[in-house]
């Protein structure tokens, strides 16, 4: 698999088999006659790599905002239609400065994001401890601090938290894995 952004391509490799570490150093040294940058997984682990391991991804057609993710991680695959996406929600949202975003499964901030930078008060929860890290350089990069938080935790757990606590939000964004809502359907 091939994941790309404007600086070019990361091949992402994936075993689902076990790999000790002799066989991961020989896939990652054939592979490194191939290509400048690559990843490998074994099952859904990260076990390797070599280069270039971060994708930088636009989140609007001007450029003006972008997401550090992984190579190897969810992302949205489809860079203009991910962007229209982002458009599509901030003008259906209707959302207005100050007011709150839970924002459910939010990777690195695909959503967070733009929704901090409308000056929306948002909490992005997600339980990918490698994400949440981007996330917050992500924030960090476009000085939204003030407007976004990451919570490292399950949507269930965070939900069950802010239930008990009797927190509320104007709007809740939910952009979850394939395998979809789970038990929250």
């Amino acid at each position: 698999l091939l994941e790309s952004d404007e600086l070019g391509a990361v091949a992402v490799l994936k075993s689902p088999y076990d790999l000790g570490s002799a066989e991961i150093r020989t896939i990652l040294d054939l592979a490194k006659k191939y290509f400048e940058n690559a990843l490998l997984f074994v099952g859904e682990k990260e076990v390797g790599g070599f280069g270039r391991q971060i994708l930088e991804l636009p989140l609007n057609e001007r450029k003006s905002l972008s997401l550090r993710v992984p190579a190897g991680y969810f992302s949205q695959v489809n860079l203009k239609i991910n962007s229209q996406l982002v458009t599509k929600a901030l003008e259906i949202s209707g959302i207005k400065s100050g007011q709150t975003v839970f924002d459910l499964y939010s990777g690195a901030g695909n959503f967070s994001l733009p929704f901090a930078q409308r000056g929306a008060k948002v909490t992005a929860v997600e339980c990918d401890k490698r994400l949440v890290g981007l996330g917050k350089e992500n924030l960090t990069r476009y000085g939204l601090e003030k407007n976004l938080s990451f919570v490292e935790s399950s949507v269930e757990k965070f939900l069950g938290k802010i239930q008990k606590e009797k927190l509320s939000c104007d709007l809740i964004v939910a952009d979850p894995p394939r395998s979809g809502l789970g038990s929250l359907a």
